[in-house]
């Protein structure tokens, strides 16, 4: 299965998200709310599933 997007992505939300050295989700600016947030789920859901 293939999921595209083609919408414009903020460069300072994709650094944090593949920044895997901060797990303090509540400092960041990008990842405690939407978009941001809900990409961080779908990333963790993928990870538990394999992907």
């Amino acid at each position: 299965m293939i999921i595209t997007d083609n919408c414009i992505v903020c460069q300072q939300l994709l650094a944090e998200l593949n920044d895997n050295t901060s797990n303090d989700l509540l400092t960041s600016l990008h990842l405690n709310q939407p978009p941001g947030l809900h990409l961080l789920i779908c990333r963790q859901l993928i990870k538990q599933l394999g992907g």
